[in-house]
Parts: structure tokens; sequence; C-alpha cells
């Protein structure tokens, strides 16, 4: 069977050796190289039983995956490749939260290999890119956050007092003040700021 691959990236050079490294494979056809997402959904509407090979340069500074959303609206069961140019923890994180079936890095040699299997509900990860996943983990708070310190933890994400807080949870803004002081010493930071960064690069906040 024919494996469909739709491939996404701003560098023309970069996309043409995606595609040089594919055409090796007479079971895999590149049915759309483009340049940016729109064109990409926009190629993935015709033929949704494609596999995409996007950049990590879709991901914002902010760590959002929702690149991956577009795709998700054309078809649930989107296959996603996410390609990294680095093994940022970080950036892993958010493309696996924002879908993406398989994450590989630039370098990675068996590109043909990882669409097939991704073509086949089978998600690949790359040595690399896999240590540093395990290394974040193993870097996780030892003490896990309690469903209230979560709540507070979303409040102040969002941006919220602790007075906006304690009237959205229905609690005292004394008790919304214990849970920043038990978060800010769990996750090891000086303020709510730094705190909300570190839970977003670690996956605390969904």
């Amino acid at each position: 069977m024919t494996v469909c691959v739709i491939l996404i990236h701003r560098d023309d050079c970069v996309r043409t050796g995606w595609a040089r490294s594919l055409a090796t494979s007479p079971d895999i056809d590149v049915v759309a190289s483009v340049r940016h997402l729109e064109a990409g959904v926009a190629a993935f509407a015709v033929q949704p039983s494609a596999v995409v090979v996007t950049e990590e340069g879709a991901i914002s500074e902010a760590g959002d995956a929702l690149y991956l959303e577009p795709f998700r609206a054309v078809s649930q069961r989107a296959r996603i490749v996410v390609v990294l140019n680095s093994v940022e923890p970080h950036a892993a994180i958010s493309a696996m939260r924002g879908g993406a079936r398989s994450i590989v890095r630039t370098d990675f040699e068996e590109m043909s290999c990882a669409v097939r299997l991704t073509a086949n509900e089978v998600g690949v990860i790359d040595a690399e890119a896999l240590s540093a996943l395990l290394t974040t983990l193993a870097d996780l708070p030892r003490n896990p956050l309690s469903a209230r310190e979560r709540d507070v933890l979303s409040c102040l994400a969002s941006g919220l007092s602790n007075a906006e807080a304690a009237s959205r949870l229905y609690v005292s803004r004394e008790t919304v003040k214990s849970h920043v002081a038990h978060l800010l010493r769990k996750l090891e930071v000086d303020d709510r700021f730094a705190a909300v960064d570190k839970a977003q690069k670690i996956g605390l906040l969904s």
C-alpha cells in the first residue's frame, strides 16, 4: 500500500532533502510539498489519509502546539511527524501534547521508516529526543501538586490575582496565598511568573 505524505517547511532546500530521502522508498508518495501551514492544511483536506511531516518552527514561543489543531479539524486520525531542530524537552513535550504521532530530529536517517510506521499508527521518537524526554520526567517535582494546587496554578496561568483566584475557586484569599506558597516551594521558583513558566516547560499545565 502506498503511503501518501505532505511535507511542510518554510525552507525549500530542507523540503527538497526530505522529498529526496522519501523518494528512495517505492511505497511512499509525496503528494504535496509546501512552505506554509495553511497550504499544508489545504492539501490535507484533499488527502486526509496522508502522513504530515512538519517542522518544529511552527511551535509558538509559549510552547503551544496549537498549529496541529487544523489537521485534527479535518481528520481526528491525522498522523503527524514533527521534525525538531534541537533536542529541547519543551519542544518535544509541546509537540506530543499537540497531537504529534512521531518526533524525530532533522538529522534522523530513517525518515521513510518513521513515515511508514506513523502511517500504521505506530509512533516514533528517535533516541536523542527520547533521552531528553526521560531526563525531563526525572526532573519533575518529587511531591506532585495536589488537585487544589493545580487549580490555583491554572488561575495563575490565566493571569488572575489572588483575590480573583479566590473568587473563582470559592475559597479565601489566605487559602490561595497558602497554595501559591506551596507551589513556589514545590517548583523551586521565586515568584508566580516563574512558577507558570516552569510548569509549562515540564508539562504541568494542560
